[in-house]
């Protein structure tokens, strides 16, 4: 990514009303140095920051009737998205299903209300419980969605995520999972506890979309879910990287969240560093407005793994590439020594 384009790009991942002045100058600067070309050539790199980008600079009027079509390209696909997820939604219910909800990303969308053109990705993550998953393959099953595997990702197990892809689906086709699990990760990862959480949610903390049958974890449990996500699958920093912090960010932004509750889940399932440490990131990036006293104290492993993911001085985020890196992450995460983690981790396995 250029530099110019690295130094404004958590302003233009930030809601377009907490810009200062400053800040949009930065942003026409660096616009004015990259020139239209350049800035597309590196936000098409990065899909994800380029659908909150389209929007940001819309709104700032920089290029603006450039920018203007490029964000109603993604909402015009995105709401052809939540048409099939309503169908799909609907259909479920009047088959008498109660735990189907949209999850991750587009749930983090949804339930923010903000412009449904700022999602990119190529699939939609569903939760249901699991006595209500052969109900779910089989409602997507019925709206042209089959069990298939995709070429185009890291495979997962059956027992993370269950894909599932339609090839008429917006036109070249599209893709559903149904998670098995929080997270699409299983490598030295316990996730016993997030999933007894996320079965209990599923029967009591849903909130209805709208006026549809679609459903969606209420915002606390949206906002805890979503930095498992960022923490335990992408590391806290690999693709789409920064972009993932508006997930969390819309959410507390525009919703209430319940931080007292946020707080105790995150002890209880022993992922309070995980849940600290993603939102601290946000809020360091974003200016997410995390409460100061939410999580007062920061232990030893906090602070190292802030040294290694965070580049204050160059203003980004530090991906953990390769196997090493994100064993030492995952580790570190489980706020107690390396050592201690990994043969905790080998014994139960």
């Amino acid at each position: 990514m250029n530099i110019e384009l690295r130094k404004v790009l958590p302003y233009l991942l930030r809601p377009v009303e907490i810009l200062s002045l400053s800040e949009i100058e930065q942003i026409n600067k660096a616009y004015s140095s990259m020139g239209r070309n350049g800035f597309e050539l590196d936000l098409k790199k990065e899909k994800q920051s380029r659908c909150y980008a389209s929007f940001l600079l819309s709104e700032i009027g920089c290029d603006a009737a450039y920018w203007v079509v490029v964000h109603q390209e993604y909402v015009q696909r995105n709401n052809k998205i939540l048409e099939i997820v309503k169908k799909i939604s609907r259909d479920f219910a009047a088959l008498g299903g109660k735990t189907l909800s949209v999850y991750e990303n587009y749930g983090a969308i949804l339930s923010s209300g903000i412009s449904i053109g700022c999602f990119a990705s190529g699939d939609v993550d569903f939760t249901v419980g699991e006595a209500e998953l052969d109900l779910a393959i089989k409602v997507f099953q019925q709206n042209g969605f089959v069990a298939d595997v995709r070429e185009d990702h890291v495979a997962a197990s059956e027992k993370l995520v269950l894909p599932f892809h339609n090839p008429n689906a917006l036109g070249n086709g599209y893709w559903l999972n149904i998670m098995r699990k929080p997270v699409a990760r299983d490598f030295l990862l316990n996730q016993t506890a997030y999933l007894k959480r996320l079965h209990s949610l599923q029967k009591y903390y849903l909130e209805q979309y709208k006026d549809t049958d679609v459903h969606l974890l209420k915002p606390t449990a949206m906002v805890y879910f979503n930095a498992l996500h960022f923490a335990c699958e992408h590391h806290y920093s690999a693709s789409p990287g920064m972009a993932l912090c508006c997930d969390m960010d819309r959410v507390i932004r525009y919703r209430e969240i319940d931080w007292d509750l946020l707080k105790q889940w995150s002890i209880e399932d022993k992922a309070g560093l995980r849940i600290q440490l993603a939102l601290d990131i946000c809020k360091y990036f974003l200016k997410t407005p995390v409460p100061d006293d939410f999580w007062l104290q920061k232990s030893k492993n906090y602070l190292w793994l802030w040294r290694r993911i965070v580049d204050e001085e160059g203003g980004l985020l530090i991906s953990q590439d390769g196997k090493y890196n994100r064993l030492l992450t995952e580790l570190a995460s489980d706020d107690k020594s390396l050592v201690l983690s990994l043969i905790s981790r080998i014994w139960r396995k």
